[in-house]
């Protein structure tokens, strides 16, 4: 069995059904439908049966009779909504000026059609998932067909919108799956054979050559990867052992270390796994093996590497809110920056969702799949200029509101993703080609921070354990304790995370020698807000619920309320209330239980944070929230706005609406923060993480050259400052700052220059 788990294929088939108003089956079944099949806004294609609608831009719907997302219906037609009138860019030491409007983000993030992969000729029902695709929008894949003429039919296809399905699989072999392409349009996979095991193949759709017979007729091999040139990396099976190889045309196979190779760029260098390396993830070019991936006690698996050499995307298997483990990250191989953690699908802060990346193209564009907050398979798409991950669910005009995208394998140089969903009629998994309709030029000059007066002295927290590198600050006490989430390993040898106390220099462990408590913030005064998956006994079914600890007691968990199915402990105030995200039937809310045990319902929504006395932030569908002293109050600046954080007293909120801001709730003012260079237009993405009580906000941000910083920003002074150019005696690279106290005192995580997670604390030197 091959550990490249893309091979995973689970394709429900189920009978397709006659579409309503299709009426072009049988012999011209590949002519387009009547004009009126799809409305006034769209095309049709009948196959086997089934109309599939291609809507115009703007459309959406399976008759193409709905606007698509970001359109709105005025006078009869779809047209581009656009954005309301954003408030004026206000500081908080300076009056108001109606006269300028808040201006628009730079960046715009990309926006695509689908385009669904229609049934082979002479099927009845086909399900299909596709994992490559090239710079001119082909797409390889595999499909397994229900044949009309009787049978099942399992074949590595080509699509493209000219061309339409294609079978590249030959007669000779028994299965075919499709797993990459090239710009030729050449594909590769594995073939099953009468006579052996499946073997590496490529094919150009006229002719099939089964490469892996030149290893043996006995020998695994298996194809993941094909360049311009096109070379193959393979995982091959010799004597025994998996081996990194790569299949060179004209030449033959190279044979390298023990491992697996998992993806090549157009001059051969190859990325996989590697059995001899620290972190397993290897590049391998003309120089031989080089280690890649961060110095942890978590795995790293590089899943693919641009066509230019310089981008790798890979997961590493740390911990995870979501089973399996694994989260992605994303790798600059010409920058000095340390490997970026890209997130999850949902962005969610305090607990990671699964994540994994699969493709990446030569401007550093990533796409991957994971988990969202309900567990559900979601895609991704990482936009470098923006340093942010989204669902290509929000960003693409599917055939129905009902459609989502659960996989996303693959993304060429112009912007072409091959994707898969699964039909919500028929159960069926789809191939999708994912179109971009405003695919940006690029142009991101690098970024080049000046350095300012070491403000800061830097105190670094030791590992918590020999051999398990690794920490992350969450937050800081009254008295300069700091809260923390550390590697360790377990007693059975399980690499996993667990909350620690950092005092006077000294790390102390909460007792979870499991690893399955998950931290998340602390009050001032030392009480810890979490969560943990709670496994049933008796029906082996597993529940997230919220606690709170303090001081030496016994770890235990919150009692679930009637109408809760699960629920994660996001903060807590000074009087030991926890805010929560329950999971009701009206959906993700949020919630808040009092010291008594009782539990109140506050929104529907996204909490965020909650402040000393109990007054909670947060994000509705419709707009950023404030809940104090039980009243609700919107912010009133529009879908899409979030409060992620607020000071100890309640005075200031921080959040983010197009571009990141500070709320004076005294003097009700909002102040627009700056990017790094100045400019109020952001182009890269800013993050407040937390506020203080005089109103200066510290999180996270990204430079033009999509690498992350940690930020400091006082509305006195107006400039956002990057934290690594001030703090002093340190290589470290600071990529977040978690939280601000009173003094000024900040709680941020960097990254080694080996790749080493770091919790730090910077103190002020004034």
């Amino acid at each position: 069995m091959s550990r490249f788990d893309s091979l995973a294929l689970i394709l429900l088939v189920v009978p397709l059904a006659l579409a309503p108003g299709c009426a072009c089956d049988g012999p011209r079944a590949t002519e387009l439908c009547d004009v009126g099949a799809c409305g006034a806004h769209g095309s049709g294609i009948c196959t086997g049966g089934r109309l599939t609608c291609s809507c115009d831009v703007g459309y959406s719907g399976a008759r193409c009779d709905a606007c698509a997302t970001g359109y709105v219906l005025e006078a009869g037609e779809c047209v581009e909504e656009e954005e309301p009138p954003p408030p004026c860019d206000a500081g908080l030491p300076f009056p108001c000026d109606e006269s300028e409007a808040r201006p628009t983000v730079v960046y715009a993030p990309p926006r695509f059609r689908a385009v669904r992969v229609p049934l082979i000729a002479g099927a009845e029902s086909q399900a299909s998932t596709a994992y490559g695709v090239n710079a001119v929008g082909q797409i390889a894949g595999t499909a397994r067909a229900v044949m009309a003429a009787g049978g099942i039919r399992w074949f590595a296809f080509r699509f493209d919108e000219a061309s339409g399905i294609v079978d590249v699989g030959g007669d000779a072999a028994i299965t075919t799956s499709g797993l990459a392409i090239n710009d030729d349009g050449l594909v590769t996979g594995s073939a099953t054979w009468a006579n052996g095991p499946d073997r590496a193949f490529v094919s150009d759709g006229e002719s099939f050559e089964d490469v892996g017979l030149e290893l043996g007729a006995n020998v695994y091999s298996l194809g993941t990867s094909i360049n311009d040139e096109g070379q193959i990396a393979a995982e091959c099976e010799i004597e025994s052992a998996y081996r990194i190889c790569r299949y060179t045309p004209g030449t033959g196979w190279d044979l390298f270390e023990p491992g697996g190779g998992f993806a090549l760029a157009d001059d051969g260098t190859l990325v996989g796994l590697a059995n001899e390396l620290e972190t397993s993830g290897f590049v391998r070019d003309d120089g031989g093996l080089v280690e890649i991936g961060p110095r942890s006690i978590f795995e790293t698996m590089p899943r693919a590497i641009s066509g230019n050499g310089r981008y790798v995307v890979a997961l590493q298997t740390r911990p995870t809110a979501t089973e399996p483990f694994g989260t992605a990250l994303w790798i600059d191989r010409e920058s000095d920056e340390p490997p970026i953690v890209i997130g999850d699908v949902d962005g969610r802060p305090l607990r990671d969702l699964y994540s994994q990346p699969w493709g990446v193209n030569d401007d550093g564009f990533a796409v991957g799949s994971g988990h969202d907050e309900h567990g559900q398979d979601a895609a991704w798409l990482f936009d470098p200029r923006r340093g942010e991950i989204m669902r290509l669910d929000a960003l693409t005009e599917l055939p129905g509101d009902d459609w989502r995208i659960q996989d996303a394998r693959a993304i060429g140089d112009a912007g072409h993703i091959a994707a898969t969903t699964t039909d919500p009629v028929t159960a069926e998994s789809v191939a999708l080609l994912l179109v971009p309709l405003d695919w940006p030029e690029i142009d991101r000059p690098p970024a080049t921070p000046a350095a300012g007066p070491h403000e800061y002295d830097v105190i670094a927290m030791q590992d918590g354990q020999d051999g398990a590198p690794g920490s992350i600050a969450l937050g800081m006490t009254a008295s300069g304790d700091v809260l923390l989430s550390s590697a360790f390993r377990t007693e059975v040898g399980a690499d996993r995370m667990r909350g620690a106390w950092w005092r006077d220099g000294e790390l102390s462990f909460l007792d979870d020698p499991s690893g399955e408590w998950v931290v998340s913030r602390t009050s001032r005064s030392g009480t810890i807000a979490g969560s943990v998956w709670v496994r049933d006994e008796f029906s082996d079914l597993r529940t997230w619920m919220p606690f709170t600890h303090e001081g030496s007691a016994q770890l235990a968990p919150h009692l679930l309320a009637e109408g809760v199915a699960h629920a994660f402990g996001y903060d807590v105030d000074a009087a030991g209330e926890v805010l929560i995200e329950c999971l009701l039937d009206a959906g993700p809310s949020a919630c808040v239980r009092t010291g008594d045990g009782a539990w109140h319902a506050l929104f529907v929504g996204q909490p965020f944070a909650m402040s000393e006395d109990g007054v909670v932030v947060g994000a509705r569908a419709d707009d950023a929230v404030i809940v104090a002293a039980g009243t609700l109050t919107p912010l009133e600046l529009g879908a899409g706005a979030t409060a992620s954080a607020i000071s100890d007293d309640g005075r200031y909120v921080a959040g983010v609406y197009g571009h990141a801001f500070v709320y004076d709730r005294t003097r009700e003012l909002f102040d627009w923060l700056p990017d790094v260079a100045g400019d109020p237009a952001t182009s890269g993405r800013v993050v407040p993480l937390a506020v203080n009580d005089e109103g200066v906000v510290v999180g996270t941000a990204s430079g033009t050259d999509g690498h992350p910083f940690a930020f400091r920003y006082d509305p006195q002074e107006g400039e956002l400052v990057r934290l690594d150019t001030r703090a002093g005696d340190t290589e470290l690279v600071l990529r977040e700052a978690r939280d601000i106290d009173a003094r000024g005192a900040i709680v941020a995580n960097g990254v080694e220059p080996d790749g080493t997670e770091r919790g730090v604390v910077l103190m002020p030197r004034d």
